[in-house]
């Protein structure tokens, strides 16, 4: 079900990427703005949207798929934290339709290497509370 919510928002990216693509064809700047705004409005909007129903009904949706009694506590903790991460999700599916769409791959390279690479680094030097 999650899933289905998020490619849903997936194809509005791809749909935001072609708005963006024709308007810029057509070098109307205008339609480029209002389109861009559009696309991060409804990333964020939708991503709030999707954590709070997510937060709410997470325990609802594992017992409905009959999660056992021992693994129900991770899978709803992860759940919680997925959830909690997809507004920030929702926004770079959309940012990354926007950089396509003005042919610009190159920053989303250079962010996806920055994170590969201080993401390991922050969980390496990881120390546990006690």
């Amino acid at each position: 079900m999650i899933a289905l919510i998020v490619n849903l928002f997936a194809g509005n990216a791809l749909g935001t990427n072609v708005v963006i693509a024709n308007a810029i064809g057509r070098d109307d700047k205008e339609k480029v703005k209002k389109a861009v705004h559009t696309s991060v409005h409804v990333a964020v909007i939708g991503g709030i949207t999707i954590a709070i129903f997510g937060e709410i009904f997470s325990e609802l949706l594992l017992s409905s798929l009959n999660v056992p009694n021992e693994v129900f506590l991770p899978a709803f903790m992860y759940l919680r934290i997925y959830l909690l991460g997809m507004p920030v999700i929702l926004l770079y599916n959309f940012e990354t339709a926007i950089f396509r769409s003005i042919c610009n791959t190159k920053t989303l390279l250079f962010a996806l290497l920055f994170c590969s690479v201080e993401y390991p680094d922050s969980i390496r030097n990881y120390q546990p509370r006690n």
